[in-house]
């Protein structure tokens, strides 16, 4: 992979991003250069620990992942092998693609309901009964 192309990771749900990464148990892998897909392909997970899947993305040369809820944990895993996550994204796989190759998933429209950007790049999610999974 040439250091302009990076390759992203995606939990996928019927077209859309699936809604919470820890639970996924395939990504669909896409090689991004530019603007542009260059490649796809879909991996599976299994059922592994946080630390498992994490080196399980670092070695299939992952960069970045994008998904909707994550776990603490998981997160924390991913960022230490330098894997940057980009969390409570929602929408179908094309536009949420096209969003992150043109930087745009900044937009509301992409936004997890009931999420929002705190206070220094913190997230924060609201839910009912409990404490939420993203924050």
């Amino acid at each position: 992979m040439s250091a302009r192309m990076k390759r992203v990771a995606i939990a996928v749900w019927e077209n859309h991003l699936g809604t919470t990464l820890d639970f996924a148990r395939s990504l669909l892998l896409v090689d991004v250069q530019g603007n542009n897909s260059v490649q796809r392909r879909e991996i599976q997970l299994g059922s592994g620990s946080p630390q498992e899947t994490a080196l399980m993305l670092e070695q299939s040369g992952v960069t970045d992942v994008i998904c909707g809820a994550i776990s603490r944990l998981l997160f924390q895993r991913l960022e230490m092998r330098g894997i940057q996550v980009i969390p409570f994204v929602s929408g179908s796989v094309e536009e949420v693609l096209h969003a992150f190759m043109n930087d745009g998933l900044g937009d509301r429209n992409f936004l997890m309901a009931g999420c929002s950007p705190g206070a220094r790049g913190a997230w924060r999610c609201r839910r009912k009964g409990g404490n939420p999974r993203c924050t």
